[in-house]
């Protein structure tokens, strides 16, 4: 395992970044491991829970607020999982910069 701050510079050049994480509940551990990289990251998609699954996981509010802290605001959202009740368990969302936090050119 490795931190993506260390693993995207050997990967790519790129200034400009989408990210698409999918870490069953370890969304903001992965991100945790990116903050040197994060000022390249225009966007991110995460598949979020609706009501935590897992222990010390965190839910869909917890998870916007996060991502509000580091400069992403929620843009897309769509229904993933819906349990047998009916139930929305999981969506996705992409989380894009502001208009006053853009990676710089």
């Amino acid at each position: 395992m490795r931190r993506l701050d260390t693993l995207v510079p050997e990967l790519t050049s790129a200034k400009r970044l989408f990210l698409m994480i999918d870490a069953q509940g370890f969304e903001r551990s992965v991100l945790e491991g990116a903050v040197d990289v994060l000022d390249r990251i225009d966007a991110v998609q995460l598949e979020l829970q609706c009501r935590a699954s897992y222990e010390g996981q965190s839910d869909l509010s917890d998870m916007i607020d996060f991502m509000r802290t580091l400069g992403l605001e929620p843009i897309l959202l769509w229904p993933g999982w819906t349990d047998q009740m009916g139930f929305l368990r999981e969506i996705d969302v992409v989380f894009a910069r502001s208009a006053d936090s853009q990676c710089p050119e």
